[in-house]
């Protein structure tokens, strides 16, 4: 399964908003790849840099259309492990980041064991 992209434009990794840009001001290949998400989306923000190179940025994974809840939480546990090796984030962003990571998972978990109606 191809994990789909963490997109961080400060960090270099796969091109999206530049800090603290909202996204109607993204970049045209960020718009590309959100305009590709499937039903799932997580966006959240991080601090990056210290001092005066302090910023936040917009952190934002897209599930492959198709994409089904299983896979989609199997993609969110992977992000937690990325996002956790980042020394870009701040430790208090990592922590944050991966705290609502897990509560996503647990909600999506939670969902898929209600019953029918």
């Amino acid at each position: 399964m191809r994990v789909p992209a963490l997109m961080i434009a400060a960090f270099g990794l796969t091109g999206a908003a530049q800090a603290a840009t909202p996204p109607a001001l993204a970049t045209p290949e960020a718009k590309a790849l959100m305009a590709q998400c499937g039903a799932q989306k997580f966006e959240t923000n991080a601090v990056v840099g210290e001092g005066s190179a302090k910023r936040v940025t917009m952190i934002t994974l897209c599930a492959k259309p198709g994409e089904n809840d299983a896979q989609w939480i199997a993609t969110l546990h992977k992000a937690i492990d990325r996002v956790e090796d980042m020394s870009e984030i701040s430790a208090e962003s990592r922590a944050q980041v991966s705290a609502q990571l897990k509560a996503e998972i647990a909600r999506l978990e939670a969902d898929a064991n209600k019953p029918a109606n």
